[in-house]
């Protein structure tokens, strides 16, 4: 099973870790509140894959127990021995690559994150942070998972390198299932590596509970290792 989950605020010249419940997930000029998830081995092994998880507008929460209930976190806590160190930032506002970058810089310092192994998944405002951040980074992860996000697919071929799995739903009526019909033809029409996609047929946002209860996922993460020079 995973490690105490831990959870905290990493600002730019001190990690504040908070034990038990944390106060309530906020924004600051200088960083994010945070889950950190270690994986039941932790110790015994140099390195680990990691999953940067991005949540959606309203998805932040006050404690762990609630991170618990949905998405990634539910599946987690369902599923034994999962592998993976899981960072998952908080915030009521927008996502900002850059904050985001400082969070995972000082994650990894911090912890044996394998650097050839690292994820990047979110769902709605994360969907859309999730291309986002890749793009800003694009040699950072070695695959991502936007999960009914939006983004123009304009420059997505600046990250057609970088394998991808698309979820949504077809009847979304947040946010349109044409930005990911759109990216992902425009991804296969530069040569993409290795786009998938899910297209539910259901008529409501949430496609992140059927997304993040897809085992296949997490066997897809494995199977991209970024390859460094």
């Amino acid at each position: 099973m995973a490690k105490m989950i831990r959870c905290g605020a990493l600002l730019s010249l001190l990690a504040l870790l908070f034990c038990g419940t944390p106060p309530e997930p906020e924004l600051t000029m200088t960083g994010y509140k945070y889950f950190l998830i270690l994986p039941g081995d932790y110790d015994s092994a140099p390195r680990h894959p990691f999953i940067l998880f991005l949540h959606g507008r309203g998805g932040a929460h006050a404690d762990a127990a609630g991170f618990y209930t949905t998405a990634i976190g539910d599946y987690i806590q369902k599923t034994p021995n999962f592998p993976f160190i899981v960072l998952a930032p908080q915030t009521p506002l927008d996502w900002s690559p850059l904050l985001l970058k400082n969070l995972l810089d000082q994650t990894m310092e911090k912890y044996a994150i394998d650097p050839e192994r690292m994820y990047l998944t979110g769902y709605s405002m994360g969907g859309a942070a999730s291309w986002a951040m890749a793009l800003s980074y694009p040699d950072l992860f070695a695959a991502i998972a936007p999960v009914c996000g939006y983004g123009s697919s304009e420059n997505i071929c600046e990250i057609a390198h970088i394998p991808q799995w698309i979820f949504h739903n077809e009847g979304d009526p947040t946010i349109e299932v044409q930005y990911s019909y759109d990216i992902a033809a425009a991804l296969d029409s530069c040569g993409a590596v290795d786009v998938r996609t899910t297209f539910y047929p259901e008529s409501n946002h949430d496609a992140w509970t059927a997304a993040y209860h897809t085992p296949g996922l997490y066997e897809w993460f494995l199977s991209h290792k970024l390859e460094r020079p």
